[in-house]
């Protein structure tokens, strides 16, 4: 298969339409930010990369790779070490989550808090501080690494409990705190 150049790429105009240029990277310089994570697999050759600022963008860059029969891959804070950021294949959409960064809501009472995936991990700590909480699954990656990422890895560390790993339950994470302990 002959290689398609990024401004060629009959995608790129598409994922223009659906979400905006403002949100499709084809730059060059820019598309080898993406092309891996912090694991020691083989780095990928990204497409495009969609910067969705929406659930909805994040569907209709779905809808466009699927219509197209494009290969796609979700990327947080790059800072996994599995490797399941890396764009494997020819030349995949990824899509960068890192601009879906609200926290939607805390319900200390049953100590979860709905988040979107590219929360970074200290700020929802720093979030929940007032609330006498702390969020525990903890990587060494706290100030980069995002919820997102935990949840795709089921990611945690030793000093979050067992049971403390992130779960997904729906688009939004369902994200275990436990009450922080005094100074």
């Amino acid at each position: 298969m002959a290689r398609v150049t990024v401004a060629a790429d009959p995608i790129v105009s598409k994922l223009i339409a659906a979400i905006g240029p403002e949100k499709v990277r084809t730059d060059e310089v820019e598309l080898g930010l993406f092309h891996g994570d912090a694991s020691t697999f083989e780095m990928g050759a990204a497409g495009v990369v969609c910067v969705p600022t929406s659930r909805d963008d994040v569907a209709a860059i779905v809808r466009v790779c699927a219509d197209q029969g494009r290969a796609f891959v979700a990327r947080g804070g790059g800072t996994g070490l599995a490797g399941g950021a890396v764009p494997c294949g020819d030349r995949p959409v990824v899509i960068a989550l890192s601009r879906l960064d609200r926290v939607i809501e805390v319900d200390t009472q049953g100590r979860f808090a709905w988040v979107e995936p590219g929360v970074i991990n200290l700020d929802l700590t720093r979030h929940l501080e007032p609330f006498g909480f702390h969020f525990a699954p903890d990587p060494s990656s706290q100030q980069a690494s995002t919820i997102g990422g935990n949840v795709a890895n089921n990611a945690g560390d030793p000093i979050a409990s067992p049971t403390a790993s992130p779960t997904l339950t729906s688009w939004r994470s369902n994200s275990c705190f436990r009450r922080a302990r005094p100074s």
